[in-house]
């Protein structure tokens, strides 16, 4: 075990590999995440020992490999392939009007940005914000999210209600839902 500050620590979990552990005042509980298959991250929250943390590491590892052979399985989606960066962030907000007044589903504001972990997103302003990541993705995935964030307008949660209303406007949304899972933002 190494560290390079004192609210961070790198630490080798057998079974796992080297896992960086950083500590965060916001924090409520211990959250393991991966951004690749070869790279864990766990959120540690200040009431917490890394002692601690490196253990619940060590008592996930089964859930770790499986999110790890998902992820070596992922295509990544790489910004620097997007050559034309203002015609990619045009088509996608053309593609958001266009969806939005198809189905009469309204937005306030719309942003089209680099993101690192997040397709799109709504906010409670009915502001959506989209992935320039998505012109890569084939076309019924790019509408799939962007239709998922404009019924985000009207319901804010992912519950039975959201889903019944997404699959009345794309029948084969739970399909798209999990062919999204084949990619992913690096």
């Amino acid at each position: 075990m190494n560290s390079r500050k004192p609210d961070e620590k790198w630490v080798d979990v057998a079974g796992v590999g080297r896992v960086l552990l950083k500590r965060s005042p916001r924090a409520t509980r211990i959250r393991i995440f991966l951004s690749g298959p070869d790279a864990v991250r766990v959120t540690v929250p200040s009431g917490a020992s890394f002692l601690r943390a490196a253990a619940f590491v060590a008592s996930k590892r089964g859930w770790i490999a499986q999110k790890a052979a998902q992820l070596r399985s992922t295509r990544v989606l790489d910004p620097g392939s997007i050559l034309d960066e203002k015609g990619a962030r045009e088509r996608l907000l053309r593609r958001l009007d266009t969806l939005s007044r198809r189905y009469g589903l309204p937005f306030h504001r719309a942003f089209v940005r680099n993101q690192k972990t997040r397709w799109a997103s709504c906010s409670a302003k009915n502001n959506i914000s989209l992935n320039i990541r998505l012109v890569l993705l084939p076309e019924g995935l790019m509408d799939y999210v962007i239709l998922h964030e404009l019924v985000h307008t009207r319901i804010k949660d992912h519950g039975p209600g959201f889903w019944e209303m997404l699959e009345g406007l794309m029948s084969d949304a739970k399909a798209r839902d999990h062919q999204l899972r084949g990619f992913r933002l690096g």
